[in-house]
């Protein structure tokens, strides 16, 4: 049996629509697996472990957190994000029996001298859900004159400490609309 030019192209484009339903990964190293490569933590310490993973080889331990805002921090280009939609992913496990956690996954954006802060992602972990997925999609805000922006999860009670792994902030294939409306 023979393919013909319409089964080529259709192969084609159910490839290209496969390759590229995901989006572009916006965050480095989300795996842990190159030791943390672009992550740091601010008001807190962190580091890359071999024990407690999600997947993988290794995760994210934050542990010293002095403010509610203390916790892991990646920068990222705000032309990545202009008029985009992303989906965010994570999982986190609080490490102390009896520990609760809320959390909030944070844009914070650098326009001049001034700060703005978008709660992306937000909801409750107990050392009972060991490994919690945590997930959303979000229209990003307007970008125009952000200088520099960074993605953080933070929380409360300040003491917590806690595992992350498998971090993924992933553009959504958009519209021609999104698309128009970026421009």
């Amino acid at each position: 049996m023979t393919r013909t030019a319409v089964q080529d192209l259709l192969l084609c484009a159910f490839l290209c629509i496969v390759c590229t339903a995901n989006g572009k990964e916006l965050i480095s190293d989300g795996g842990f697996e190159s030791e943390g490569s672009g992550w740091k933590c601010q008001g807190s310490i962190g580091s890359v472990v071999d024990w407690g993973k999600h997947s993988g080889e290794h995760s994210y331990h934050v542990h010293n957190r002095h403010e509610s805002w203390s916790g892991p921090v990646q920068h990222i280009d705000p032309s990545l994000l202009k008029g985009k939609t992303v989906t965010l992913q994570s999982y986190a496990k609080l490490l102390n029996e009896g520990e609760s956690f809320n959390y909030r996954w944070t844009l914070g954006m650098t326009k001049g001298d001034k700060q703005e802060f978008v709660n992306l992602l937000h909801g409750h972990l107990s050392y009972e859900n060991h490994w919690k997925k945590m997930m959303a999609e979000v229209a990003m805000p307007d970008m125009n004159g952000v200088e520099s922006v960074r993605i953080y999860l933070e929380g409360t009670p300040v003491d917590s400490h806690f595992l992350i792994d498998d971090v993924s902030l992933k553009t959504s294939i958009n519209s021609w609309k999104d698309d128009a409306n970026a421009r």
